[in-house]
């Protein structure tokens, strides 16, 4: 109870046995305190030892620290030393041991020594320091560490020759523990070999080298001991090894005058071999750090030719090879530096050409190593450029070899040769190639033959005027060397930049076109001064000194143009990046004053520019015909200004000289002179021409007498005539020039698609002009002068005015309409002559022909009066213009000529006759016009357009009658057709407005016994509908004969046409639709009829004809039949083509009928009526396409 009570209140129990405390339970630990005194005063102890013990001199990180002392050796090992007690022959205790020697690829990352191993290695230790001391232990480590770095090199070694060193590097013998022997650039086969032995010299590891390398204690620093390194070893000998052979090489290539520096890692040997010389230029010599071979290159051209020869030849130190290698190696740079320097400029650096010559020849005379240039603008020229080698003592010619004597310059010398391309044949000579020409130049002309070789003087080219190449002192924009600049200030550029070359090759490909083009000048008679620099040294030219007279130039005139002449200078221009010639040509004024405000100075340039080809004969025969042009214009000029001033003033009224610019003449005249002609030379043709240029508003009205215009000129080569020939022609080819000549479909009554133009305007001379219309009638205009002309029927014979053209057919009534526009003091017998062609019975005898009158103008010539013939026969005068021959015309046959309305033997009808008009009245006759008083309203159109269509629509309406069989011809005249249907009972004749000719008008009769079944209404009704919906323009020749055919209803029908007409021309009230009849079928009509053809068919008992309805901008086009027994309308539509609108029309229709049971009325017209009234489309129907009008 007292022992429970003790443990619970106290915790511990105080009467246990002494035993157990003294045997089981552990002495109590040392304080911190006492921890580190006893530490403190072991460390003293262990530092009194080390200051009385002898330590080895590679100890190193000597530590004393917490009773032990820790030092490395020699980087290959660390240990941790301490005592157990402080007397002095108390031995030293091993606490650990580290070996420092490593290697992260051997053992794949694990330590090089075992633990077990270093387990045994740290007893030997410990038993070395009990019986040698400390100086033992280490001994013994030493050795140890030494034995394992040359177990890692000899592993390392075999590993190198396995991985990638098998056959350049070689284990030659190894003995563990002493020494390792290796070989090196096996391949060399050195007689002694290149050997690396790794051994032990005293307590370290040695390196010695066979044969004996100079610089050798580098490499051995290179073997670290705590990381000993095979490949590192074998870089630091290689790399000594090849300095020492490239620093041998250097005093040999130093003795042959180049200049070498060696350096860098790997080493390198770098030789300038030309001077001066780029760093990328230089020839680098190495050697190879596996096989130990010389290596040359150059970094800025990497596939450098001979570079494996020239290093083997620096391997055997053959002096003579290397100096023959050296120099085509610079030879071959300084090619290079050529092909830089004209890579901006047109121009090639070829090493082989293929030429053809002899033995004898100069070019053999050069030196071999030569180059040679191309001009890519001039192929028969190549610069030949010859390199030398500068010997010891000489000057080099280029710039970039300015080093006077050194062996590395390079000089230059340039010639230029003449070259033409050739076949092996062909490279005799001259006169063999001539003869064979025609035989060779079916065969590929691959070779080239060099006809001339000429030296250029470099000093000569580079020194002229304006090229202060290499000049010191000189200061831009100064004429004179600075005086006060103490040192030439130099432009500095590249090496690789042949100035010289470039130079020269820039002035070439400017020269050679120079020297080609005056040798071809020289040859056609030019006088030139030969090239010079113009303009500052900017540009070149070539002074013209005279120039020959052209072949059939007047000599006056030739005379007095180089009187004016100034100067005349040929020049090579740039125009749309391309090169060009440029021939400046200055005259004195001019031989005439113009108002143009660019020709009013007193010095007046002409500037002609050809093509830069290879030809130059091209050239120069293209010049000159310039040159003749300008001389021949000035021929034509130069004799105007020998008329009299008052000739030229009276003669020319109205027309001047608007511009001279030596090349071309431009006359104006019209209203303030904007009608102009453009007069030039043309040297391919010899001749001269005459352009006729269009003029703001209207085109210009000579045009159509161009080819006229050109050969009157050149027949009679003056000036005054021309231009009273312009003046005079201008007025009426202007009025003429108002007529329309668009082409009109279903203008021609047969080929209603093909387009037909409304006039055609012909030429025959430049006073006859012929004009057609519609390809069926001819009016011929004879231009008289004096603001006069004379029109008369073209389509009549001008031989026999009795016998009509076959192509044409007289336009009766022709007379009778130009008399409205005759003057009243023309006289009246002109007027007074019969219209009408005569009857081909009349009695008038055959071959009557009646002579033209001459024609005179009376011309003040100074104070005398002359008359000047100006158009004598017109027959005779001038060739017809069908081919300039004489045009006699196919004689028309007797029936011909009843149908077209003449006469095979007749007297000459009146219209073939010229009637003769003012200018001013030919102008009305063809300006578009609104309508005259009395014709239907229509668009403007000029009088003899109207009057023509209507003649044109009066004849085909008489070939209508003709063809059906219900109408019947009772008669027809000049200006009026009388026609009769009996079915209709109606007597009808359309007749030209008597008084101005260009309407059509209908008046209807009924005949004698159905009087009483037409009202007057009626009658009004159908004449109106002719003069409104018919005869009216666009004059369609099927629209009249549609309306022809309504004539060939059924009486019963007729009452409702006419009804019909009627709600055409005044629509019903109350109608929802407009009506309106087509007589002729639109493009977009229904497929039932072709467009263009009549819009009324008529079928035995039915009625086709069509209507078209207009609401707002809806239009439905509606093809009506009328079928006459059954009294019934219904729409016609092909069965393959339903539209919803005509099929909603025919429902209505069908209801009307049903609805309104006629009792023997024709329900025609109700039938149209009830559609216009009540009929509308389907909202669901889609809205129809307008078609165009008809």
């Amino acid at each position: 109870m007292a022992a429970a009570v003790e443990v619970l209140t106290v915790g511990t129990y105080s009467r246990l046995p002494a035993v157990i405390r003294e045997r089981l339970v552990p002495p109590p630990s040392l304080t911190p305190a006492e921890r580190r005194s006893t530490l403190r005063a072991l460390a003293h102890v262990v530092r009194q030892r080390l200051t009385t013990a002898s330590l080895p001199t590679d100890v190193r990180n000597l530590k004393v620290e917490n009773g032990r002392a820790t030092f490395s050796v020699g980087q290959e090992f660390s240990v941790s030393l301490t005592v157990m007690g402080d007397a002095p022959n108390v031995p030293w205790r091993l606490l650990d041991i580290a070996i420092l020697i490593q290697d992260n690829e051997t053992g794949e990352g694990k330590p090089l020594v075992h633990t077990s191993q270093l387990n045994w290695l740290r007893g030997v230790a410990q038993a070395r320091l009990a019986s040698a001391g400390l100086s033992g232990a280490l001994t013994a480590l030493r050795y140890f560490c030494r034995s394992l770095s040359l177990e890692l090199l000899y592993t390392q070694t075999l590993r190198l020759c396995r991985d990638r060193l098998a056959r350049h590097l070689q284990v030659d013998r190894y003995i563990p523990g002493q020494k390792l022997q290796v070989s090196y650039w096996r391949e060399l086969g050195c007689e002694l070999g290149y050997r690396l032995i790794v051994g032990a010299e005293g307590e370290t590891l040695c390196v010695w080298h066979v044969p004996a390398l100079v610089g050798g204690e580098r490499v051995a620093a290179a073997l670290t001991p705590h990381a000993p390194s095979m490949e590192r070893l074998l870089a630091h000998t290689v790399h000594v090894r090849s300095r020492q052979r490239l620093n041998d090489l250097k005093v040999l290539l130093n003795d042959l005058g180049v200049e070498c520096s060696v350096g860098g890692w790997p080493c390198v040997l770098a030789c300038s071999v030309v001077w001066p010389c780029l760093r990328a230029e230089q020839l680098l010599v190495s050697v190879g750090a596996h096989g130990g071979r010389l290596r040359a290159r150059v970094p800025a051209y990497p596939h450098t030719p001979r570079m494996p020869e020239l290093a083997a030849a620096l391997t055997h130190a053959n002096r003579a090879h290397v100096r023959q290698f050296l120099t085509t190696l610079r030879f071959w740079l300084v090619a290079r530096r050529c092909e830089k320097t004209l890579q901006h400029l047109p121009a090639s650096v070829c090493e082989h050409l293929p030429f053809l010559h002899g033995p004898d020849h100069p070019l053999n005379k050069l030196a071999p190593d030569r180059l040679y240039v191309t001009l890519h603008r001039h192929t028969d020229h190549i610069l030949v450029v010859e390199m030398k080698e500068v010997a010891a003592g000489g000057t080099a010619t280029t710039s970039s070899s300015n080093n006077s004597g050194s062996a590395c310059s390079v000089a230059l010398a340039f010639h230029l040769a003449g070259a033409r391309r050739c076949t092996p044949d062909e490279c005799e000579d001259d006169a063999s190639s001539s003869s064979n020409n025609a035989a060779s130049t079916a065969t590929a002309r691959a070779f080239l033959k060099l006809h001339s070789l000429v030296e250029l003087d470099t000093f000569t080219l580079t020194h002229g005027p304006f090229t202060p190449l290499d000049t010191p002192g000189m200061q831009p924009g100064k004429r004179k060397l600075s005086a006060a600049s103490t040192r030439a200030v130099r432009v500095r550029q590249p090496a690789y930049f042949l100035p010289e070359l470039a130079h020269v090759v820039a002035a070439a490909d400017e020269r050679v076109p120079f020297v080609n083009l005056a040798q071809e000048l020289a040859a056609r008679g030019v006088t030139h001064g030969g090239v010079q620099a113009e303009w500052s040294g900017s540009a070149l030219g070539m002074r013209i000194v005279a120039l020959p007279r052209p072949e059939g130039a007047s000599e006056a005139a030739a005379a007095a143009l180089r009187a004016r002449l100034l100067a005349a200078t040929v020049r090579l221009t740039t125009k749309n990046h391309a090169r060009v010639w440029t021939a400046e040509i200055v005259f004195h004024g001019s031989p005439v004053s113009t108002p143009n405000p660019k020709e009013q100075g007193e010095r007046r340039c002409v500037y002609l520019q050809y093509d830069l080809g290879t030809d130059a004969g091209r050239t120069a025969d293209a010049f000159l015909a310039d040159w003749a042009a300008i001389v021949h214009l000035h021929t034509l000029l130069y004799d105007f200004m020998l008329r009299p001033s008052q000739e030229r003033e009276s003669l020319w009224q109205g027309v001047c000289i608007r511009s001279y610019t030596y090349r071309s003449l431009v006359l104006g005249w019209g209203a303030g002179a904007r009608a102009t002609a453009v007069l030039q030379w043309s040297a391919a043709t010899q001749r001269y021409t005459v352009a006729t240029p269009a003029h703001q508003p209207a085109a210009n009205a000579h045009h159509l007498l161009h080819h006229h215009l050109d050969h009157y000129l050149n027949w009679h080569k003056e000036l005054m005539s021309l231009g009273v020939v312009l003046r005079e022609t201008y007025a009426p080819l202007l009025a003429l020039s108002r007529l329309p000549t668009l082409p009109q479909l279903g203008l021609h009554h047969v080929r209603t698609l093909m387009p037909t133009p409304t006039f055609t305007l012909l030429a025959h001379s430049w006073r006859k002009i012929r004009i057609i219309y519609a390809g069926a009638y001819s009016i011929e205009v004879g231009i008289r002068g004096g603001n006069m002309v004379t029109i008369r029927d073209g389509s009549y014979s001008k031989f026999d005015r009795s016998t009509v053209v076959d192509e044409f057919a007289p336009a009766q009534g022709l007379k009778t309409f130009l008399s409205r526009y005759v003057d009243d003091n023309i006289s009246a017998r002109l007027l007074a002559e019969d219209d009408n062609p005569p009857s081909p019975m009349s009695p008038m005898p055959p071959g009557l022909t009646i002579s033209y009158p001459l024609l005179f103008y009376k011309i003040m010539l100074g104070n005398a009066m002359r008359l000047v013939n100006i158009c004598g026969n017109d027959i005779l005068c001038y060739p017809s213009p069908r081919h300039h021959v004489d045009y006699k015309g196919p004689q028309a046959s007797s029936s011909s000529a009843a149908a077209r309305g003449g006469t095979s033997g007749g007297r000459g009808w009146s219209g073939a006759v010229g009637t003769p008009l003012a200018v001013s009245k030919l102008e009305a006759m063809c300006s578009p016009a609104e309508p005259p008083p009395g014709a239907p309203p229509g668009p403007p159109l000029a009088p003899l357009q109207r009057f023509l269509a209507c003649v044109y629509m009066k004849r085909a309406l008489q070939r209508f009658v003709h063809q059906e069989e219900f109408l019947s011809l009772v008669s027809a005249d000049a200006t009026s057709l009388t026609f009769r249907c009996e079915g209709a009972g109606l007597a009808a004749r359309v007749t030209l407005h008597p008084q101005h000719m260009q309407s059509l008008h209908l008046q209807v009769t009924p005949l004698a016994d159905v009087k009483d079944n037409w009202s007057a209404d009626d009658l009004q009704v159908m004449e109106k509908f002719f003069e409104q919906r018919v005869a009216v323009s666009p004059f369609r020749a099927t629209a009249l004969q549609g309306w022809a055919r309504a004539w060939g209803a059924p009486g019963a029908a007729l009452p409702s046409l006419v009804a019909l007409m009627r709600a055409d021309l005044a629509p019903v009230a109350p109608a929802l639709w407009t009506p309106h009849w087509l007589l002729r079928i639109p493009p977009a009509g229904s497929q039932i009829v072709p467009a263009g053809q009549p819009a009324v068919l008529l079928a035995k008992h039915k009625i086709l004809f069509f209507i078209c309805l207009t609401r707002g901008e809806t239009q439905l086009l509606l093809p009506l039949v009328y079928d006459v027994q059954s009294n019934a309308m219904q729409i016609a539509e092909r069965r393959e083509v339903q539209q919803p609108h005509l099929l909603a029309v025919n429902m209505h229709l069908k209801r009307f009928a049903e609805f309104n049971q006629s009792h023997g009325e024709c329900i025609l017209w109700p039938a149209v009526r009830d559609l216009l009234i009540n009929f509308s489309l389907p909202p669901d129907a889609p809205q129809p396409p307008a078609p165009p009008p008809p």
